[in-house]
């Protein structure tokens, strides 16, 4: 399954569907490459994320780093599956989790 990325750059943020693996992690950089540039924090919409997997989670990190350490990345109603990959992984410190997704 590919991955649809949905930027409001007002709003400094995005929705994504699908699956943020190996063949997509690159779509999503540049795509959301404008929010990186304008700085400041970032809410991705993750509750349509149905797969993570560790190149995903390595790209959604990698923008948290891009930010730098004065903004941070809200991922709102993620899957529980990638809640506890954050938790595992001990990156749950990295993002703010907002109205996790129960499915």
């Amino acid at each position: 399954m590919l991955l649809d990325v949905e930027v409001d750059e007002g709003a400094r943020s995005a929705r994504l569907r699908g699956e943020l693996d190996l063949s997509t992690t690159e779509m999503f950089a540049n795509v959301v490459e404008p929010l990186i540039a304008a700085g400041g924090d970032v809410v991705l919409d993750m509750r349509d994320v149905t797969f993570v997997d560790s190149t995903g989670l390595r790209e959604l990190l990698s923008l948290a780093e891009a930010l730098g350490p004065s903004c941070r990345v809200t991922l709102k109603r993620p899957r529980r599956t990638l809640v506890r990959l954050l938790e595992i992984s001990g990156l749950e410190g990295r993002f703010d989790v907002a109205e996790p997704h129960e499915a």
